[in-house]
C-alpha cells in the first residue's frame, strides 16, 4: 500500500475524517521542529487538514502540549486548513490521559476545529513517518 493511500486510511478510518476525496489528491508531509523539546510528524492534507503525530515522554506531553497546540492552530489558521488534528502516540495510562485531554479542554487555544486523539504507537503504520522526498509520493 503506497504511503498515500495509508494515510488517506488513516485519516478516514482511525480519525474519523470525512473530506471528500478530492482533498487526499495532494497530502505533505515531513518533521516539524516546534520548540527546543517538542517534534511531530506534520501531514497535510488537500489544504483543508492539518494533522500532527506526536510521539513523546509521557513528562513532556503534559509540561508542553500548550505549544504544540499553539504551533498547529498558528498553522491552521495562518494557512487556511478548516481542521486541525493532535495525534499523541505515546502510550499513556488512563489516569494520564484523562489529565492530558483535562488540560486539552481547557487550553485556551482549543476551538471546535481542534481534535485530539490517542492512538498506541503500534496502531500507526511506520510507512506513515516517511518524507515525500523519501518515498517520492506526492
Amino acid at each position: 500500500m503506497s504511503q498515500k493511500l495509508m494515510i488517506e486510511k488513516f485519516a478516514r478510518d482511525v480519525l474519523g475524517c470525512t473530506c471528500p476525496d478530492s482533498v487526499f489528491k495532494k497530502i505533505e508531509c515531513g518533521w516539524r521542529v516546534i520548540d527546543s523539546i517538542n517534534k511531530v510528524f506534520e501531514i497535510q492534507i488537500g489544504g483543508r487538514l492539518l494533522i500532527f503525530l506526536w510521539d513523546e515522554e509521557i513528562s513532556n506531553v503534559k509540561k508542553t502540549i500548550h505549544s504544540v497546540l499553539q504551533c498547529g492552530r498558528d498553522f491552521r489558521d495562518n494557512k487556511s486548513f478548516n481542521r486541525f488534528r493532535l495525534v499523541i502516540t505515546s502510550n499513556l495510562n488512563e489516569e494520564i490521559r484523562r489529565d492530558i485531554e483535562e488540560q486539552f479542554q481547557k487550553n485556551s487555544q482549543v476551538d471546535d476545529k481542534i481534535h485530539l486523539h490517542f492512538i498506541p504507537r503500534n496502531q500507526i503504520p511506520k510507512k506513515i513517518y516517511k518524507t515525500q522526498t523519501e518515498d517520492g509520493e506526492g
